[in-house]
C-alpha cells in the first residue's frame, strides 16, 4: 500500500469515508452520549467524516512536503525492533487506531506468497510487512546454526498468517497475526568472568574460550616486558569480547563474536 492510499481500507483506490462511517455505525449504533433518548450515530458519523477528511489531507500534505524537500519530514519509526526472542514490527498506530482498523476490517496487500518468503531474509520480510501497514508481526529467532552454516543466518524457515503456513499473495486484514521463524548462529557463554582473567596463562584462557564454543579467539602480545619483575611473560593482561572488557559468565554471545586476549610479552 502506498503512502497516499493510507486511508484506502479495502484497496479499491478510493479514500473510504463511507466504509469508515459504516464501521462506526456498527460500533456506536446504540450509544446515547447526551442521554436524550436518541442514539448519537448521526453526530458520530459527521464527526468521523470530518476527522477522516482532515487526517487524510494532513497526511498527504506531509507526504508531499517530505518528498519535495520543503523542510518538513515525517517522524521516523523503526520498522522492526529487536526483542529478547527475535524481532517484532514497529508500532504504527495507537491502541485506538488498532481497534479502529479492526472495526472497519482494514486490509492491505502482501505481495509475496509463503513459498516466496522461504527464500527471503527476515529483515526484508519485516520491512515489506511494515510498509504494507501490518500491525501484528512477530519473528522468533532460533540460535542453532553452526559456523559453517553462517550463510543461512536470517533466512526464514517458517511463516504463518492466522495459523496457516501456506498462503498466496493477496489482500489480508492488517491486524492478521503473522508469525515468522528465522535462524542465527549458536550462542556461547564466557567460561570465566572478566575479573578473573588477569595473570592467568594466555593459552589456558584461549583454550577455555574455544572449548566454550567461541571460534574467533585471538592472542595479542603487548611487548611490554623489559625486566619481568612485575609482569611475567605470557600472563594475561585483559580479555575483550566484542571490544568490551567487562563481561560475566551469564551473558550469551554468538559463537563468531571476536574474543581478543592481550598478554604480557618481551
Amino acid at each position: 500500500m502506498s503512502d497516499e492510499n493510507f486511508f484506502d481500507f479495502d484497496g479499491d483506490g478510493d479514500v473510504d469515508f463511507d466504509d469508515v462511517e459504516a464501521g462506526f455505525h456498527s460500533l456506536f449504533d446504540e450509544i446515547d452520549m447526551d442521554h436524550d433518548g436518541v442514539p448519537d450515530i448521526n453526530k458520530i458519523r459527521r464527526a468521523t467524516k470530518g476527522f477522516m477528511r482532515r487526517s487524510s489531507d494532513n497526511y498527504v500534505s506531509r507526504y508531499v512536503s517530505n518528498n519535495h524537500n520543503s523542510g518538513y519530514s515525517r517522524t521516523h519509526v523503526a520498522k522492526y525492533v529487536v526483542t529478547q526472542d527475535g524481532l517484532r514490527i514497529g508500532k504504527q498506530t495507537s491502541a485506538i487506531g488498532t481497534m479502529f482498523n479492526k472495526v472497519i476490517n482494514k486490509k492491505s496487500k502482501i505481495g509475496i506468497s509463503s513459498n516466496d518468503a522461504y527464500k527471503m531474509r527476515v529483515e526484508d520480510i519485516m520491512n515489506l510487512l511494515y510498509d504494507a501497514h501490518f500491525e501484528n508481526v512477530v519473528a522468533k529467532r532460533i540460535n542453532d546454526l553452526r559456523i559453517d552454516q553462517r550463510e543461512m543466518e536470517g533466512l526464514v524457515t517458517e511463516i504463518k498468517i492466522n495459523g496457516k503456513k501456506s498462503f498466496a499473495s493477496g489482500v489480508y486484514p492488517v491486524n492478521s497475526e503473522i508469525q515468522i521463524v528465522y535462524h542465527e548462529l549458536m550462542l556461547a557463554y564466557p567460561p570465566i568472568a572478566s575479573n578473573h582473567v588477569k595473570k592467568r596463562n594466555k593459552d589456558e584462557i584461549a583454550n577455555l574460550f574455544r572449548q566454550a564454543g567461541f571460534v574467533n579467539v585471538y592472542l595479542i602480545p603487548e611487548k611490554d616486558i623489559i625486566f619481568g619483575l612485575i609482569n611475567h611473560e605470557d600472563q594475561v593482561d585483559n580479555v575483550f569480547i566484542a571490544g568490551l572488557a567487562g563481561f560475566s559468565k551469564d551473558t550469551a554471545y554468538k559463537i563468531d563474536t571476536k574474543v581478543s586476549i592481550t598478554y604480557h610479552s618481551r
